[in-house]
């Protein structure tokens, strides 16, 4: 036995919070893994993509022309009934964390960007990851918070600056 402020060789699990969900791919272990939950999240803000109505000019998300060349790339149609608004699908996140990086604010008075991500969302996008993650993140809020903020800012760090928006 040693003593308890001195190290030991013998292996303990340290900084790692009991969530209460049982596993996160660690393989039945009760603690999840942080890394794949990084990993998972970081995947679901490049992949997600929300429904919108489709219009006939180039007009992004932000209400802001693009370029139509571009727009077959990020946009997949979605079928609709005959008499029924055109839907398509956009990308969520990756146009926000532009902005951010570009600091280009929705009005003229600049304050914090906020990014907001429903669990609910995270969950509909892949039901078994997502909804885990989701589920751990609703049962350890402070720690998953954290998580997004590590991996949003992680995002942000490997964009680039792109050309001012006028």
């Amino acid at each position: 036995k040693g003593h308890p402020n001195k190290p030991s060789n013998q292996p303990r699990a340290e900084a790692m919070e009991d969530d209460g969900g049982g596993g996160g791919g660690g393989g039945g272990s009760q603690y999840p893994s942080y890394d794949e939950d990084e990993a998972t999240f970081a995947q679901f803000l490049s992949e997600h993509r929300i429904l919108t109505h489709a219009s006939h000019d180039s007009t992004t998300r932000d209400g802001e022309n693009s370029d139509s060349d571009n727009d077959d790339d990020d946009d997949l149609m979605e079928p609709t009934a005959p008499g029924k608004p055109s839907l398509r699908r956009i990308p969520a996140y990756p146009p926000l964390l532009q902005r951010i990086k570009n600091r280009h604010h929705y009005s003229s008075h600049p304050t914090t960007f906020v990014m907001e991500v429903p669990l609910s969302e995270l969950a509909s996008w892949d039901a078994v990851r997502g909804g885990d993650l989701a589920s751990r993140a609703t049962r350890n809020a402070v720690r998953y918070k954290e998580l997004f903020c590590k991996v949003a800012d992680g995002v942000l760090e490997g964009m680039h600056v792109t050309a001012a928006d006028g």
